[in-house]
């Protein structure tokens, strides 16, 4: 393998890397969304009086 197919290959690794990691991140902000709309669903199963 020559240098500048290494370098080709290591800059393809670099852009997977950061797809990777954008996706990481989107499933983080996902999960935290989830997560908080199961806490929501969660009250509103508790059927507490009204309050006045």
């Amino acid at each position: 393998m020559t240098e500048l197919e290494l370098r080709a290959a290591n800059q393809e690794l670099q852009r997977d890397l950061q797809a990777a990691s954008c996706q990481s991140e989107e499933l983080r902000r996902t999960l935290a969304q989830a997560k908080t709309l199961e806490g929501v669903s969660a009250l509103t199963d508790l059927q507490l009086p009204p309050r006045k």
